[in-house]
């Protein structure tokens, strides 16, 4: 039996998202959120960023990222769902417009790796008054996610241009969390037509591997259907990315 591909979860979704030049990074956002760029070369980064060989083709054609981590992003979503808070994943764009009333929830129910406080736990909630409303909760609850994943980005900036971000995975179906991540970023989110991206950088490497396309074909994109284009200030951010990059550096490991 010979082999045609191997390859890696995300570098596949780096792959299926046609982010293989510099000035493309993805987010697949799943149980957790991983945030990856191309770089121009190898770089141990540190800070909790992590090195990244994308795809190495043949014996020439080398490609690199890095990645940062924040572990809980979808299972957040999951956790309000189970306490009731939300009826499910898919009430999240119904939340548009809402207004948080100063309150800020920071959830680090799994700890936060950009800065690293790996063994950090429930991160902070502060502001709530007998104002806040079930509605209110939620949506401060998705700022302080997309935030933290604006940390993350922020740390990744400081090693390459990015100036398009696509995204992926079960979390990024939800309108308003694509809008809440465009202002945080500052930068255009493309999401493509459906979300399962590493599926397709698999396939699309097949492809090359059988002789339907060359590689260049990949790093030209031509397997990349984008169907959604977001810029930021499509949607209001009340929370402030520096408050929440203060909190997070202050957040100390539980005994």
């Amino acid at each position: 039996m010979m082999i045609g591909v191997l390859i890696a979860d995300q570098q596949a979704a780096m792959v299926g998202e046609g982010c293989l030049s510099v000035g493309c990074g993805k987010i697949t956002n799943g149980t957790g959120s991983f945030v990856d760029a191309v770089i121009d070369r190898f770089r141990l980064a540190g800070d909790g960023l992590l090195p990244l060989l994308i795809l190495k083709y043949g014996g020439g054609d080398v490609f690199y990222g890095v990645e940062g981590f924040l572990p809980a992003t979808g299972s957040v979503i999951d956790w309000l769902v189970k306490l009731g808070l939300l009826g499910s994943p898919q009430e999240l764009d119904g939340l548009t417009g809402v207004d948080t009333h100063g309150i800020i929830i920071v959830p680090a129910l799994a700890g936060i790796n950009v800065p690293p406080r790996p063994c950090a736990r429930g991160g902070l909630i502060d502001g709530l008054t007998l104002g806040i409303t079930r509605e209110t909760f939620v949506r401060a609850v998705i700022e302080g996610i997309v935030q933290l994943i604006g940390i993350i980005f922020d740390r990744i900036r400081d090693y390459s241009r990015v100036d398009v971000v696509r995204v992926d995975g079960g979390l990024s179906r939800s309108i308003l969390f694509l809008r809440l991540l465009a202002t945080a970023l500052d930068t255009t989110i493309e999401r493509q037509r459906d979300t399962e991206t590493t599926a397709r950088g698999v396939a699309a490497l097949l492809k090359v591997f059988r002789g339907d396309w060359s590689l260049n074909d990949i790093v030209k994109g031509v397997h990349v259907n984008v169907e959604l284009r977001i810029k930021p200030g499509e949607e209001r951010l009340s929370l402030n990315k520096d408050a929440v990059r203060r909190i997070v550096e202050g957040m100390k490991c539980r005994a």
